[in-house]
């Protein structure tokens, strides 16, 4: 029996011939994080549970200590894990060659897959090895990387040591995997122009969400705005994520109060839902604000798909991304982004036809463009919100992107 999960079940819908072909495979999956809180580990769940639908064997092996992370993270997205093997190693960045030689003793696959959280994360000894003793194996890289800083200098301003040594190591992760996906064309496109990773071996493959579940309903929006005594005409802005220094929520609540401030005949609002470290920092920058009553503090949800429906605008500040699976659910509920290009975020985002976009990260790009958002008349919203649905559903559905992505993984495998 395939993970069962409640709010992101992936149907693969591959005809019976395809499974049949590829039934006699077997993948192991390495799951390096730290903790599990995101859009990433998400991803690989739902992508474990494509891979149970089309090979034979799937296992899960998880850093030391993190198997109950794991499967709390599992429980609080309603999958059930039963049939899964989920084993705890010792991984490492730094794993040393006997490490590596005896996880892939221990565990014998056709294929390995190693979802990333960055580019320097998962391990490079274990790629490289993979590599000179024929394992295949895929990394999936769910953050685009950043363009380096170059040096200043007066005769060779592109040369310098750090530069150098940054860009060898970031091209020597492309060595070893037999395939590196990319969760956005941004990222890939990155990682071959900036870095020099193979052009063949280097693909894109974006994230995907189950339109059946996330989805505009009207109850859903009625039934928040009554809990909250929020009026049926006022605009509602809203964010779902986790409360750390890479989401820039500090730079949301600075523009939403100055765009609220000047505009007293659209009662704006703001909800946030989700946790983090910065949870009591953020509350008390909320609270010295001159509209503390129109910010809400929501908790986190195990189901936003019920919280979507409620904003009229999805608010992205990240400074960095991959391609966040929290603007495609909002999207997809009906929710006009206004969002920073970081990321894969401007594959998505076609300025004021599906969203707005600003110019940069700068918090001051970013009050323009919100300002811009909550002054566009209501039916010319509704317009937005309804090609931003249309968008998800025509190109980021979730059975067609993970069908894709194990594709690529088997093609791989050879």
């Amino acid at each position: 029996m395939p993970l069962q999960h409640s709010g992101n079940a992936v149907d693969c819908g591959v005809s019976p011939k395809a499974i049949a072909e590829m039934s006699g495979r077997s993948v192991c999956v390495l799951l390096f994080f730290d903790g599990y809180k995101g859009g990433a580990e998400l991803h690989s769940i739902q992508l474990v549970e494509c891979l149970r639908q089309r090979c034979e064997r799937v296992a899960l092996v998880v850093k030391a200590g993190q198997r109950s992370a794991l499967l709390n993270f599992l429980r609080l997205h309603g999958v059930d894990a039963s049939e899964v093997p989920i084993d705890e190693f010792p991984l490492a960045e730094d794993m040393s060659w006997a490490a590596c030689r005896r996880l892939f003793r221990n565990y014998a696959a056709d294929i390995y897959v190693c979802p990333k959280g960055g580019l320097g994360s998962g391990s490079g000894k274990l790629e490289s090895y993979a590599r000179l003793y024929g394992r295949r194996i895929v990394t999936i890289e769910h953050t685009a990387p950043r363009q380096p800083v170059y040096a200043d200098r007066r005769f060779f301003p592109r040369l310098g040591y750090w530069q150098f040594t940054y860009r060898l190591r970031r091209w020597r992760r492309s060595i070893g995997p037999a395939r590196i996906v990319a969760v956005s064309c941004t990222a890939r496109n990155r990682l071959v122009s900036l870095f020099g990773y193979p052009v063949r071996r280097t693909v894109a493959v974006p994230n995907g969400v189950a339109t059946d579940r996330f989805r505009p309903v009207a109850s859903r929006r009625d039934q928040i705005r009554q809990e909250q005594q929020i009026p049926e005409q006022a605009l509602v802005c809203g964010m779902v994520c986790r409360f750390v220094d890479a989401k820039a929520i500090d730079v949301a609540i600075r523009a939403f109060e100055s765009v609220a401030l000047a505009s007293i005949e659209t009662s704006p609002y703001l909800l946030i839902y989700g946790d983090g470290p910065l949870k009591s920092t953020l509350i008390e920058q909320s609270q010295a604000t001159a509209i503390s009553d129109k910010i809400r503090w929501m908790g986190a949800t195990s189901e936003p798909w019920n919280v979507y429906p409620a904003f009229d605008l999805f608010l992205l500040s990240s400074r960095q991304e991959g391609l966040p699976l929290g603007l495609l659910e909002a999207m997809a509920c009906g929710c006009a982004p206004v969002a920073t290009p970081v990321g894969g975020v401007p594959d998505v985002i076609r300025h004021q036809e599906n969203g707005f976009l600003a110019h940069s990260i700068e918090p001051a790009d970013y009050d323009a463009t919100l300002t811009r958002a909550m002054r566009t008349p209501r039916p010319d919203l509704q317009e937005i919100s309804r090609r931003a649905m249309e968008t998800i559903c025509k190109s980021y559905e979730l059975s067609i992107q993970m069908n894709r992505l194990c594709d690529e993984i088997f093609e791989a495998c050879g």
